[in-house]
């Protein structure tokens, strides 16, 4: 698939003004508002592939999924088939101490995975999950500065480092690509063998 244009929705678009690239375009919008959402993504126009990463590092009850069911409804009514990939954690497989609203949020986020792709599955709409390990984005990196806190986790993964966001993008890649395009309903480990061990 070509992909010509994409589209960031946001609640501060300020966050992409170092993104040097015409090709991507920064809407504003809650998508915790129900109404808004639906505006903002009709008006983008048809969306082919979606990455549902909606989500903030602090410890808060799992956003509803408006944002999916409005861009899912548009493929099914266009007829022309689509992936998405929801972006997961770990945390499902390896439970962290006080974050007992994020772990518990992601177990949903894989539970709506293998319902999207069964209902979406007949229109030829994947869905799929990926489970990073702990990503060395900036946030990340502050949040996991402490080695008190991240030995622990780095001890048990056998590739012995952390992933970077590239690692992320690589297979959020492959599961929007044809190369997966008998690829529904599965989740995706990456975090170098970290719930292997």
């Amino acid at each position: 698939n070509l992909i010509t244009k994409i589209i960031l929705f946001l609640k501060n678009p300020k966050r992409t003004t170092s993104l040097q690239e015409p090709s991507i375009v920064a809407v504003a919008v809650d998508l915790s508002d129900w109404e808004a959402t639906r505006r903002a993504v009709e008006a983008a126009g048809a969306v082919h592939l979606l990455v549902n990463s909606a989500g903030v590092a602090a410890i808060t009850p799992f956003l509803e999924p408006i944002f999916v069911q409005v861009v899912a409804r548009g493929m099914v009514e266009r007829g022309e088939g689509g992936a998405i990939v929801n972006i997961s954690s770990m945390t499902t497989n390896v439970a962290f101490p006080e974050h007992t609203s994020y772990c518990s949020s992601k177990g949903a986020v894989d539970t709506l995975t293998r319902v999207m792709a069964l209902e979406l599955g007949p229109h030829q709409i994947r869905v799929n999950a990926i489970h990073p390990t702990i990503v060395m984005t900036d946030m990340g990196r502050r949040a996991w500065e402490d080695p008190k806190k991240h030995m622990k986790y780095l001890v048990r993964t056998p590739m012995g480092h952390f992933a970077e966001p590239t690692d992320i993008s690589d297979g959020t890649m492959y599961l929007l690509s044809d190369m997966a395009k008998m690829v529904n309903g599965t989740i995706l480990h990456i975090d170098g063998g970290l719930t292997s061990n």
